[in-house]
């Protein structure tokens, strides 16, 4: 693709690969969201199926280790809510969540993967290198459409510039390294304009900014995707943990498992 070319549909986005391969999790991308090109429609995950049934093969986790996950996984979703200045209902507790999802240790132990927990407006994930990675909007679909429907704009109100300042302070809030995803990454912003609002001089305010490293299939290495006019984010995702740098969440109980696997042998 060149470098003025227009994209017929956006990249896919790669989940880490211990939750996608080995529990068999299914992340859906809705085809006709709009009711408008499919080619058009928003990059990722209509709902985040990450569940306990998803994991129904695998060893289930320690009860002490599962606890433990789950207050990492509720502290630092608790800490992502407040860099972000996310709507939520602080600090986020056991009872404030739909669904939680905990990886048993002899997944976490492959790539870092520890689990998600979810609220009534967002999913957090930590699913690389021990670290917070990912964020979904819950129900985002429902909220497109919603958008649609209500928040056409003229084309002159096109503004990419802010659409990547927003994106930029928010993965710079969650200690993403934005400089050297600049530095080593090709940049790209595309707002949701399929073809029959195009030519009406229409476009919807929700954009795609996004960091891409080598060829076409390869995916992104960040992405965000937002709803300007309300200051939305929809998704925000980091794929490669060398531009992640927050701490990752380390489970002492997960060590308690390994040691004592490696005194019995067990694998």
């Amino acid at each position: 693709m060149g470098r003025n070319s227009k994209p017929t549909c956006l990249p896919r986005f790669v989940l880490s690969w211990p939750f996608r391969s080995l529990l068999g999790i299914a992340w859906t991308i809705a085809p006709r969201a709009f009711g408008a090109d499919p080619g058009q429609t928003p990059p990722g995950p209509a709902e985040p199926a990450i569940t306990n049934a998803t994991a129904a093969n695998a060893h289930p986790p320690a009860e002490s280790f599962k606890q433990e996950a789950t207050r990492l996984l509720l502290q630092e979703a608790t800490r992502v809510a407040v860099e972000l200045h996310l709507p939520e209902s602080l600090p986020i507790v056991e009872t404030n969540l739909l669904e939680a999802f905990v990886a048993p240790p002899h997944i976490v132990l492959l790539d870092g993967g520890i689990g998600t927990v979810t609220t009534i407006n967002y999913t957090y994930c930590v699913s690389k290198a021990w670290k917070f990675c990912y964020l979904e909007r819950y129900r985002q679909q429902e909220d497109r459409r919603r958008w649609y429907a209500d928040s056409l704009r003229p084309l002159r109100e096109l503004d990419k510039r802010a659409a990547y300042q927003m994106a930029t302070q928010w993965l710079g809030a969650v200690s993403v390294n934005v400089a050297a995803l600049n530095r080593d990454c090709r940049l790209r912003i595309e707002a949701f304009m399929p073809v029959a609002d195009r030519k009406r001089g229409k476009f919807l305010p929700l954009y795609w900014v996004y960091w891409t490293k080598g060829g076409m299939g390869h995916g992104s290495v960040a992405f965000v995707e937002l709803f300007a006019p309300t200051r939305t984010i929809v998704q925000l995702r980091v794929e490669d943990p060398a531009y992640n740098n927050r701490q990752p969440l380390h489970l002492a109980s997960l060590d308690a498992i390994t040691e004592r696997r490696q005194k019995t042998g067990d694998n």
